[in-house]
Formats: structure tokens, sequence, C-alpha cells
């Protein structure tokens, strides 16, 4: 017999990537899928393939291969296929049942569907995935194009030199130039001075662009400070998953940054799908979110 919702949605919960939905969205969830009971030795998802849809299990083990690797174990509860499917990537493993098995099937386009209606679960789930880095400790990223950026801001910038700009940004790296032009028009340019903070601890979450100048962070009692200079990203991590930097941005050098608010990064994904699924693949970049 199929699980109840209520059971199906409280085995979800479970998930680390489900950790912070409310109840409402995790019902949305269990409501794009279908239940599907799987025989031992069925093959979900194969290595090579790019998944047509996710498998949440529910019920069941698992075994994931790879090449030549020996077989890993995955019990239930676990996200199968999550990250490729989103991203549009091919599957890394083959995802094989050992025995009876229950998963919760998604379409792709399902999904897609889901997450473009419901934008506090695309909040949710951009604040669970970009929760799990360690940017409280380590804000910056830093990257070398600093002289182009200041060749940039020396004039003043046209909006493509935004979007070049943003390009530089990782969470931004798998944006198309045409999805990239929006979040360049939502992008407000700030201009620093020296000695006037650039922003506080309190200030809302945003994704922040050094392109001249130079600050520095101050965090809390204890904290070492933390420099940044032009080419520098800062809080991109902290702001997808709706967190405060809780520093102070000292200006320590004039020049000039790029600030790009959360609110208006996730308005935008609502309208355009295709920019969302392009945000998924920047975030599954470095990492595999197969929890």
């Amino acid at each position: 017999e199929p699980l109840p919702a209520a059971e199906t949605a409280s085995r979800l919960r479970h998930l680390p990537l489900f950790a912070t939905l409310s109840v409402d969205e995790l019902f949305r969830v269990t409501g794009a899928g279908r239940q599907v009971r799987h025989e031992p030795g069925s093959v979900l998802l194969q290595e090579g393939a790019v998944p047509d849809s996710v498998h949440l299990l529910i019920d069941g083990v698992l075994t994931s291969t790879s090449g030549g690797d020996g077989p890993r174990r995955i019990e239930a509860p676990a996200a199968i296929g999550f990250n490729e499917a989103l991203a549009g990537t091919a599957m890394r493993d083959t995802m094989r049942t050992m025995d009876v098995a229950v998963t919760l099937a998604i379409s792709v386009d399902d999904l897609r569907t889901l997450l473009s209606e419901n934008t506090d679960l695309v909040v949710g789930l951009f604040a669970t995935l970009a929760g799990r880095g360690a940017e409280r400790d380590a804000p910056v990223h830093h990257t070398p194009a600093g002289t182009e950026f200041e060749a940039l801001a020396a004039d003043g910038l046209a909006p493509v030199e935004k979007v070049l700009a943003l390009q530089r940004v990782p969470v931004f790296s798998r944006v198309s130039a045409e999805e990239m032009r929006p979040l360049a028009d939502a992008a407000q340019v700030v201009e620093m001075r020296t000695g006037v903070p650039l922003f506080v601890a309190s200030t809302p979450p945003a994704v922040w662009l050094l392109l001249s100048g130079g600050i520095t962070l101050e965090g809390p009692d204890g904290a070492a400070p933390i420099t940044a200079a032009a080419g520098d990203v800062i809080g991109s991590m902290s702001a997808m998953a709706g967190r405060a930097l809780d520093r102070t941005a000292k200006v320590t050098r004039g020049g000039v940054a790029l600030r790009l608010d959360r609110d208006d990064l996730f308005a935008l994904t609502a309208e355009r799908p295709e920019l969302l699924r392009q945000l998924f693949a920047g975030l599954f970049r470095n990492e595999a979110f197969v929890t």
C-alpha cells in the first residue's frame, strides 16, 4: 500500500536537503511525485545518463556503483539524482535496488514546475544547500580579475560590463549570457568611500563584488578581521542561504562595488525557470549533494 502523504513528508524531513522546509512545502513535494515500488535489482538511474526523474528513496536500500569501484550502500531516506536532474548533468553512478524499495519519483519537468511556482520552496532548498559551506569562517572568494575589474570601474559600468563582472561569481558560473542580463540589471553599483562602512552586520543578505578599492570585514569579538580587494566576491553563499554575514565591512580604500540583493535574485528565479536551473548547476559545480 502507498504510504500516506503525512508519513512520506515525515520521512522526507529527515533528508538534509529538505531539513529547512515547512510542512506545507514538504506536502507540495510529496504531491508532485508518485510512489513507485521497485523490485530487487532494478536500475533507477544509469551512470552516464542525464536523469529525467528524481527518486526520493523513502523505503529500502540501494547500491551505488561507478566504473570499477565497489558498490556503496545507500539507505532510506535519500535523494537520488537530485543535483544532476536540476543541473542537467549526467549521473556519475548507477543506482540499483538491493531488495524491494519504494521511491517518490518526480519528473524533471514536474520538479521545475514545482520550484517555479513555489518561491518559498526554492529559498528553502538554496538555504539548505548553500548552508553546508563554511562561509562564516571564509566569506571572501578571491578571483584573479582585480586588474580587469578596476579597468571596468574606472569610467563607469555599461550593462554588458556588469554582465562580465557577475560571471566571475562562482554561483553564477553556469548562467548564460541571456539569463545573466536580468541579474546585471538587478545589481546595484555602490560607491565605496574610505572610512564609511560598505555594510554592517545586520545588513540583509546580498552578493557583493568588489570592482575596485578595498575593505576589511570585522566580526564579533575575537574573530580575526578579513581583508578583500578588487576582484573579490563577498557573501555569495551566505546570501543564497539567507543569513547575514555578521560582519561589518569597513572601507579602507575607496572604490566601486556591485550589490545583488538576495530578495531581488529570488524574485528573478520565480519568473525565469531557466535561470533557476542554471543557478542550481552553479551551486552544484564543486560538490555532489546526493544525501
